[in-house]
């Protein structure tokens, strides 16, 4: 049990990091089309 909600939690963190790297990356594409 506990280790399938590991398991879960690893998979589901794991989406939620590739969301925010791509929030990230828009918020820095966002600079760089304001610098140039």
């Amino acid at each position: 049990m506990s280790l399938l909600s590991l398991r879960w939690n690893y998979l589901h963190g794991e989406a939620g990091n590739e969301k925010r790297k791509e929030k990230y990356n828009k918020r820095k594409r966002l600079h760089f089309s304001e610098m140039t």
